[in-house]
């Protein structure tokens, strides 16, 4: 019998760390950039754990292209985090890099949408 996807320890210790990092936020100890940051990495994370990217497919076992889709997805939130107040400053002109981040992301809360 296989084991469900939310029955893996790192699914529920992930879970847990969400959960410990939005109390820590809303206590007021952590910047709004990091919340949203790592609300949507972890969150998105969680969903391409969670869900797998066939029907037939195992749930709860990350293939390469999974992982890989993390990393990306990682990568977009931490340049979110690390660059929020010059994108504040130069509201209403992204970079090119800004455009492609925002391409991706768009495209993340399609394919999380698709498996769900």
């Amino acid at each position: 019998m296989s084991k469900s996807s939310n029955d893996l320890p790192i699914v529920r210790w992930a879970a847990a760390a969400i959960g410990f990092i939005y109390i820590y936020a809303a206590i007021g100890y952590l910047p709004y950039s990091a919340a949203v940051g790592l609300f949507i990495a972890g969150m998105f994370s969680l969903c391409f754990v969670i869900y797998p990217a066939r029907r037939g497919s195992e749930k709860g076992r990350v293939t390469v292209f999974d992982a890989l889709w993390i990393l990306v997805v990682w990568g977009c939130a931490g340049y979110f985090i690390l660059e929020y107040e010059s994108m504040a400053r130069r509201a209403g002109a992204p970079t090119d890099l800004e455009i492609w981040i925002g391409i991706a992301s768009i495209i993340f809360s399609l394919e999380i949408s698709r498996r769900t």
